[in-house]
């Protein structure tokens, strides 16, 4: 997990130096496409995992981790727990009151390291209180 979140942030467009070539829809529609395979996987683990009829009717209640980094300035990423709004958006808490949700990670910790931090601000979502889905591992107490 850790190893594919840093492939996603260091292959984003917003890496490149400016006037840097971009990747080409020749290298990224076939990234995409198995992104996709395994998104849905996934999504579909998740709904057996946490009883729901549909896909769709989970994504109204799913929760999510996002992250802020500023690679020109800082060598760390942050990291937070998201929760569904009612409006069908996404929201975060207040750092000052819910520190636990967010976690700055700096990006020479090795990617056992990043997807641990991955994984231990997903469980602090509101919706990873029921079953663990098993490809994910356990987060460490």
């Amino acid at each position: 997990m850790g190893e594919n979140f840093r492939k996603a942030l260091l292959s984003s467009e917003y890496f490149n130096q400016p006037g840097e070539k971009s990747l080409g829809w020749e290298n990224i529609l076939p990234m995409e496409e198995a992104s996709n395979l395994r998104r849905r996987a996934f999504d579909e683990e998740m709904r057996q995992a946490y009883g729901f009829k549909t896909i769709e009717a989970m994504w109204k209640k799913d929760d999510m981790v996002s992250s802020n980094w500023h690679y020109r300035v800082d060598d760390f990423v942050t990291i937070y727990a998201l929760r569904r709004s009612h409006g069908g958006g996404h929201s975060g808490w207040p750092e000052v009151k819910f520190p636990q949700k967010n976690l700055d990670v700096p990006l020479s910790v090795s990617d056992e390291e990043l997807g641990q931090a991955l994984l231990e601000i997903w469980a602090q979502c509101e919706c990873s209180r029921g079953p663990w889905p098993a490809s994910l591992g356990k987060p460490k107490d």
